[in-house]
């Protein structure tokens, strides 16, 4: 019985820079995603407070333990297998010399040297290192897992952006708001005068309120006989109805008064 001929590894032809680079950058972006994903967690409650992200901090931010994260993410994106999911989607792997698998300690040692240009002034260039970057051909069904994704990836884009640039609250419903509820305050039609008008200026985007959760922000300008005022009105949804959170920012004008209009900032 004849033995089985031992499986060959043929080495592949070794990356050039161009796409080595892409899929840097690429798996930078997905490093600062994840990182600012973690940051929105722990904003939100969702996990623990990690380092001075808490839940009490405001908005999110490129702070320095967002950074340092980001890059230590992107340093160890090798390290689960022999290639990140952007070399994955651009046909590159790290493999040894004789073109089999990294091993994992391999790649975790290679993991501080990966983060562009290290790796290359250490002397992977040149053959000082165990390790390679190799492009490959991916087989039918990674081409058709590859498309697959890359159609998901932009369907998902396109409902993000369209989520998040949407207002924080339809023009309509600000603007009922402001009647229903603004307007009917006596103390602002003593000051202004009536008949008062309302004027929704403008509507603060999803994006900005994502961390508050159904919440909606608009400026506002009311308009009486003796002037106007204006105001930022924070709004929350409760029970699939909108009520006023709170009344911020509030300027009044007179409108007799040319030569000094602002009576009053609170």
């Amino acid at each position: 019985m004849r033995e089985p001929k031992p499986e060959i590894h043929r080495p592949g032809r070794v990356a050039p820079p161009g796409p080595r680079l892409l899929a840097f950058l690429v798996d930078l972006c997905i490093a600062l995603v994840a990182a600012l994903g973690l940051q929105l967690a722990a904003r939100t409650g969702l996990v623990a407070s990690v380092g001075a992200w808490r839940p009490d901090g405001v908005g999110l931010g490129l702070d320095a333990q967002t950074i340092g994260l980001a890059l230590l993410f992107g340093a160890l994106r090798d390290v689960p297998g022999s290639a990140s999911f952007a070399k994955w989607l651009l046909g590159l792997r790290v493999v040894g010399l004789d073109g089999r698998p990294l091993a994992f300690g391999l790649r975790l040692l290679r993991a501080p040297l990966s983060l562009l240009p290290f790796e290359w002034v250490a002397g992977e260039a040149r053959g000082r290192l165990p390790w390679r970057v190799e492009t490959y051909v991916p087989s039918f069904r990674g081409l058709l897992a590859r498309a697959a994704l890359a159609v998901l990836a932009g369907g998902w884009s396109i409902v993000w952006g369209v989520q998040t640039l949407r207002p924080s609250i339809g023009r309509g419903d600000a603007q009922r708001l402001a009647e229903s509820v603004l307007l009917l305050d006596p103390a602002l039609e003593r000051e202004l005068g009536s008949p008062l008008e309302a004027e929704v200026r403008s509507i603060v985007p999803r994006s900005r309120t994502i961390l508050r959760g159904a919440e909606g922000e608009f400026l506002l300008r009311v308009r009486g006989a003796r002037g106007r005022q204006e105001m930022r009105v924070h709004t929350r949804k409760i029970d699939g109805h909108w009520v006023v959170d709170e009344v911020v920012d509030i300027e009044i004008t007179l409108l007799d008064d040319p030569g000094r209009d602002t009576l009053a900032v609170r």
